[in-house]
């Protein structure tokens, strides 16, 4: 077995908090990306995001909701279009 196999697969305690401390981190993430990303579009197509939005889109922990958003902002004309 390689190192990777173990790391998976083991019930030992380190390991599985090892892995339980690694997901949370690739989550945090993509959750940091998925929101750099729908700020970048948002505020390159429609100008300044106001603070208070970008506020509720840091409160958002959903990746699949952040996926959403970052679809709509490509095709929305104007920001109060963005449905939270």
């Amino acid at each position: 077995l390689d190192i990777g196999s173990i790391i998976e697969k083991s019930n030992d305690p380190d390991f599985v908090l090892f892995r339980f401390r690694r997901d949370i981190h690739l989550k945090i993430g993509k959750l940091e990306g998925l929101r750099t990303a729908l700020l970048k579009i948002l505020e390159k197509r429609l100008g300044p995001v106001p603070a208070g939005l970008r506020s509720c889109l840091y409160r958002i922990e959903d990746t699949n909701k952040l996926e959403d958003l970052i679809d709509q902002a490509i095709s929305i004309g104007t920001i109060e279009q963005l449905k939270l």
